[in-house]
Order: C-alpha cells, then sequence, then structure tokens
C-alpha cells in the first residue's frame, strides 16, 4: 500500500513528472521499511519479554511444586499420627473391654449376694 499517493503541486512542479514519480516511490519505499523495522524491533520486545515471564511462571510452578510436596509429606506425617492414635485407642478399648468382661462374673457375684 502506497503511504504518500500525492505530493504538493509546488513541488511536483520543481521535481518535475518523473522525479516527483521517483520521490513518490522513494519515500515509500522507505516508509514500508521503517515499517518493517518498527514491526520487527516490536516482535523482538514482546518475544523478549515473553521469554521472561514464561521464565517467572516456570519458577513460580517449581515453587508450587516445592509446597505441594511439602504439603504432601506433611500430610503423611499426620496421617500416620492418626493411624498410631486410633491403634493406641482401639488398645485400650479392647483392654477395657477384656478387662470388664473379666470383672464381670465377680461383679455379678457381688451383686448377687448384695441383693439376695
Amino acid at each position: 500500500m502506497a503511504i504518500v499517493q500525492k505530493v504538493p503541486r509546488k513541488l511536483e512542479e520543481v521535481l518535475g513528472p518523473d522525479g516527483t514519480d521517483q520521490f513518490v516511490d522513494f519515500i515509500n519505499v522507505s516508509f514500508n521499511a521503517q515499517k518493517e523495522d518498527m514491526v520487527q524491533l516490536v516482535a523482538d520486545k514482546f518475544e523478549k519479554k515473553l521469554v521472561e515471564e514464561i521464565s517467572t511462571v516456570k519458577i513460580e510452578i517449581a515453587n508450587l511444586r516445592t509446597e505441594l510436596a511439602n504439603v504432601k509429606s506433611e500430610l503423611k506425617t499426620d496421617i500416620v499420627k492418626v493411624h498410631e492414635a486410633i491403634t493406641s485407642q482401639t488398645k485400650w478399648i479392647f483392654g477395657a473391654l477384656l478387662g470388664a468382661v473379666g470383672l464381670f462374673p465377680f461383679a455379678w457375684k457381688i451383686a448377687e449376694r448384695l441383693f439376695r
């Protein structure tokens, strides 16, 4: 697409028809080259910024993975503690139940003698 399509009349008189066409072509080529350079510069800056942001995101993901591993480790430790507590409680309940079963006949005999 031509950026410059028309030149001022005074300049056209000075340059002549061939000179005007050549000048317009020169300006259009120059502007297009500048446009391409600008697009490339912006693309390069965008790519650099994108690489920086991706690096930051990768670091944050690595940190999150580390934190997740720590949480998993803590959770496993807590689960082991809960299992130990349940095991201990089960032993105490079973022991109390055995003790109650063992003492029940004696308590029954005493109750029979007291309430006869």
